[in-house]
């Protein structure tokens, strides 16, 4: 029973690495003695005695009737002697001055090679990049595809950096390989591209739907990669199918009054969209792995499951108590908070697995989708998610097959006409940013048709009763509204299906 409605040194001289070199103390010494020998007038006899491997003696006669002139003469050839001599007696008293010397030239030299070799290994690659730009150029339309803003900011950082290593020319091949890396190239008739999370390239075809975001919240620079992310997450972690088939009590038919149900509470409550999928999922991830649970817990599980999404994902999440309520005081605040150590428990903690809502998202931004045409894919995303033979599809196929069909019912010239799925609802845009093919959302777009037909009929009328109201657009009316077209989309897949059937028999 639903009782909702009433809830409220300094270091040391790295220069000097061979210490002081005091090397010109005895060949000054030696030069103040020939200055004194000017006012001699003896007859002296200088002998200078060197080491073993410095050759050479230096004799200075000097004769008494020789003029001062003559003697300076010969004194300054002396001098020139021993000068020329001292550099040799310099390099023998301290030869690491030679080494030291030598190093330093040495190592200017092979530093000047380097920054020439690089100049030159950069202008290289810099006439190899230009000549391949302009074949590919040439090859193609001629036009240069833009740039999306991520690569434009990456490569803003990258050019600071690159100025003050390398140089000019560095940069400007730096410049050339970002835009050759993921330019589009021409294959024969077909243009074809590499799509990645870093793809800075999108075809001439494909509108890049971040180019005017001006709201930092949205991200856009990351946007690629997020969803990159939830793509691969939703692989890590299916929901099989028919795996309510494994349950030893609990039978399939079961699931779509528990999710009913557990969609009412949350309208009630006025929960977020991202609560009540959560809540989907996590039921869903724990009836997959728990087979034995009694039936009389089967309530106990949706409750408790709501309960932990209400947590993850609202700002003010309803109190424990509230959920006692709702079951009518059925379970107790500690039989939750057991079934609620035991899923998280299961599940190991993990509550990362996407929401369709996360796809639906994007992939209405890719359809610009206008607020009826949002409105109306959430409510084909939700009344899938009633549906047991429905989860065991990916939530970005409910999210794609769901803005498909969407678009096949509104974006019309004659509703009127019963002409079936019209392929050019599904553009080369949506087709990048889903990554399907129409062949592969066509099936389950079908399907989703079956259950918006059946939905004012069905005895599980809480998701098509809340998309009556007007700030839904009255999207479930627009369906009645358009069911010759739906009708026709329907019988008209069913019939191809039966062909495709005989023709493979």
């Amino acid at each position: 029973m639903l009782k909702a409605d009433k809830i409220k040194h300094k270091p040391e001289d790295e220069n000097a690495p061979f210490g002081a070199l005091n090397s010109k103390q005895n060949i000054t010494g030696e030069r103040s003695k020939f200055a004194d020998l000017q006012n001699l007038s003896l007859k002296p006899s200088f002998k200078k005695n060197f080491p073993d491997n410095v050759s050479g003696e230096i004799n200075v006669p000097c004769s008494k009737s020789n003029t001062i002139s003559e003697n300076a003469n010969v004194i300054s050839k002396a001098i020139d002697g021993i000068s020329s001599t001292s550099a040799v007696i310099q390099d023998r008293v301290n030869p690491t001055s030679i080494l030291f010397r030598k190093a330093t030239n040495i190592a200017a030299k092979t530093e000047n090679e380097q920054l020439s070799g690089n100049r030159n290994e950069a202008l290289k690659e810099h006439i190899l990049a230009r000549k391949r730009a302009s074949s590919v150029f040439e090859e193609g339309s001629g036009e240069q595809p833009k740039l999306k803003r991520e690569c434009t900011n990456l490569a803003r950082n990258a050019t600071n950096k690159l100025k003050q290593g390398l140089g000019d020319e560095a940069l400007k091949k730096s410049n050339l390989v970002n835009q050759i890396s993921s330019m589009t190239i021409k294959s024969e008739d077909q243009q074809t591209v590499q799509r990645d999370s870093y793809s800075s390239k999108l075809l001439s075809i494909v509108t890049d739907i971040d180019k005017n975001d001006e709201d930092s919240l949205l991200v856009s620079g990351y946007t690629n990669d997020i969803y990159e992310h939830l793509y691969n997450l939703e692989s890590e972690q299916p929901i099989h199918k028919n795996y309510l088939g494994n349950q030893l009590v609990i039978k399939a038919h079961m699931r779509p009054i528990l999710i009913d149900w557990i969609y009412e509470v949350h309208v009630n409550f006025k929960l977020v969209t991202e609560t009540f999928q959560l809540a989907v999922a996590i039921i869903d991830q724990f009836l997959q792995i728990v087979y034995d649970l009694p039936r009389s817990k089967l309530q106990l599980v949706g409750a408790t499951a709501l309960f932990i999404a209400s947590k993850y994902e609202e700002v003010h999440p309803p109190a424990l108590y509230d959920f006692v309520y709702i079951t009518d005081g059925t379970y107790t605040t500690q039989q939750i908070r057991q079934m609620e150590l035991k899923i998280l428990k299961t599940l190991k903690c993990n509550l990362s697995r996407p929401l369709p809502i996360h796809f639906l998202q994007r992939f209405s931004k890719a359809a610009d989708a206008d607020s009826t045409h949002r409105a109306m894919s959430k409510y084909f995303v939700e009344l899938a998610m009633i549906e047991t033979d429905m989860a065991h599809h990916k939530p970005s196929e409910i999210a794609a097959a769901a803005v498909y069909l969407s678009s096949n019912i509104l974006k019309r010239d004659n509703y009127a006409l019963p002409t079936g799925f019209i392929d050019s609802c599904w553009t080369s845009t949506l087709q990048w940013y889903t990554k399907y093919q129409i062949e592969h959302i066509k099936p389950i777009a079908r399907r989703l048709a079956v259950i918006a037909r059946n939905a004012p009929i069905a005895e599980l009328k809480t998701v098509y009763n809340n998309y009556k109201s007007p700030d839904n657009f009255n999207v479930s009316m627009l369906t009645q509204k358009y069911h010759a077209l739906i009708d026709s989309i329907i019988e008209m897949e069913s019939g191809e299906m039966e062909v495709e059937r005989e023709a493979e028999n």
